[in-house]
């Protein structure tokens, strides 16, 4: 498990900080700047940070890490299934498709927002992404954009989450709901019940239809699109973001005492 603290205290060092199954610490990385986004990839080799720089830690031995671009203030990082191609969106807000081997880069789309976010839609034969007016592109044709909504939107469009099995597409908004989309027809389908706040993280619960979606130090929502039934956690204030926890069939998230918490 690996847990980031995007904020510190004056005088403190801002770090990632990594800890075995066995809840022995393995390693400590110092954050190029501000932390904005941890991820791994499907085979939970390495951790992915995206601060100033773009880098890999291997979770195993001391952490070796590997600069993938050494500046750029990077807003997110995603993996492919097979973790060979990387996505982000830099600081001019390009989202990049990035070679790991290689480290050639092709930019998919310009421009996003830093803030937004960015995926790999279903089959991974396309990029989605967020900002002022979210889109998509094909990674064979990459210079041809759909659009999501009709024009460009005032609320920024943020954390994205695609149930491929569903054919569902899902973008938390600034107006404190999170839309849907059918992937396959880009048809715009009914919106969840609204939060205070910014919807900051958005997450699907497995494979049993339902969604989890927060504002910052909010309670955890919880949304059914296919029955409309919606739950709030009052208790469980998120201050990072949710994750699905398949092995405990449970969802996880930080909170701000830098505590972990799963929900089942």
């Amino acid at each position: 498990m690996a847990v980031g603290w995007p904020q510190a205290p004056a005088g403190r060092t801002v770090e990632v900080r990594a800890w075995g199954e066995e809840g022995a610490p393995r390693w400590n990385v110092a954050v190029a700047g501000t932390l904005n986004d941890l991820r791994f990839p499907a085979d939970g080799r390495w951790l992915g940070i995206a601060d100033r720089e773009l880098r890999l830690v291997e979770l195993a031995g001391v952490g070796r890490t590997e600069v993938l671009r050494a500046e750029g203030n990077h807003g997110v990082i995603r993996f492919s299934g097979d973790a060979r191609s990387i996505l982000t969106i830099d600081g001019k807000g390009r989202v990049l498709l990035i070679d790991r081997a290689s480290r050639k880069e092709q930019v998919v789309h310009c421009c996003s927002s830093i803030w937004g976010d960015v995926e790999f839609g279903p089959g991974e034969t396309s990029v989605i992404w967020a900002g002022h007016w979210p889109g998509l592109a094909g990674l064979r044709a990459p210079g041809e954009v759909e659009r999501l909504t009709r024009e460009r939107e005032e609320m920024t469009f943020g954390p994205i989450a695609v149930d491929a099995a569903r054919d569902r597409v899902f973008l938390g908004s600034q107006d404190g709901r999170v839309h849907q989309w059918r992937w396959s027809t880009r048809e715009r389908l009914a919106s969840s019940p609204g939060l205070s706040g910014y919807v900051r993280t958005v997450s699907l619960a497995g494979d049993s239809g339902w969604i989890g979606y927060s504002a910052e130090d909010g309670p955890v929502h919880l949304w059914n699109p296919e029955t409309r039934e919606h739950r709030v956690l009052e208790q469980a204030r998120a201050t990072s973001n949710l994750v699905w926890v398949r092995a405990r069939e449970s969802m996880a998230w930080g909170t701000e005492l830098g505590h972990v918490e799963t929900w089942k």
